[in-house]
């Protein structure tokens, strides 16, 4: 009666709710990766870092200054315009437009993302600024990963501009499981931390650094 009084379905209709169990994934464990996958994967994002990183970084940061001076939004910018901001070394990596499914400069009621295949394509041949520079935010979270191999909530919060101590050779983090009798604090742990991976925090540091300003 109540629920007739608020106008919705009467009790009757709301006993197929009371039996209704939602159809959710098994619970499993994964395998571990292969080892010759992850030292692959290491030393593709180390060359990614040395011969792309900062030539990337760098793209974004001119196209964002471009915008700031002309009072402009990024998606206005036509992938013309998006090249000659870039200059010739990204085109050279492949770089095309602003990014492979931003909205259209003509119009703001849909995206140009293609097709998965088609998708997939473009990624792997370059042609996303934006798409780049979230590889190149991926290549740094699977080195800091792999290097210190800690716990996944250690890694998730990890602030670039906090994460490092003063002489730049200990990451700084949030112990996982380590508020027991600490008022639900997580304790702070520091660990020695290999210089390659130190190098690409230091350019994301860079990176913000500069976007703030």
């Amino acid at each position: 009666a109540m629920l007739e009084t608020l106008g919705l379905p009467s009790s009757a209709n709301t006993d197929l709710l009371s039996d209704y169990s939602p159809k959710t994934g098994v619970s499993a464990r994964f395998r571990s990766v292969p080892s010759d996958v992850l030292l692959s994967l290491f030393r593709k994002s180390t060359e990614f870092h040395i011969e792309h990183g900062r030539n990337i970084l760098n793209g974004f940061i001119r196209v964002a200054a471009h915008c700031q001076k002309n009072r402009v939004s990024m998606h206005q910018l036509s992938s013309e315009s998006i090249r000659s901001i870039v200059g010739p070394t990204l085109i050279k990596l492949g770089v095309k437009k602003l990014g492979l499914s931003c909205f259209r400069k003509s119009s703001f009621h849909g995206t140009r993302k293609e097709n998965i295949t088609t998708y997939y394509k473009n990624l792997r041949a370059n042609h996303g600024l934006l798409e780049l520079v979230h590889v190149y935010i991926g290549s740094v979270q699977l080195i800091v990963g792999m290097i210190m191999a800690r716990r996944m909530d250690e890694l998730v919060t990890l602030n670039a501009k906090t994460c490092l101590d003063t002489s730049r050779s200990w990451l700084i983090f949030r112990l996982g499981k380590s508020t027991r009798k600490a008022l639900g604090l997580r304790q702070r742990e520091s660990r020695p931390i290999d210089a390659i991976a130190v190098e690409m925090i230091e350019e994301l540091r860079r990176f913000q650094k500069i976007l703030k300003r």
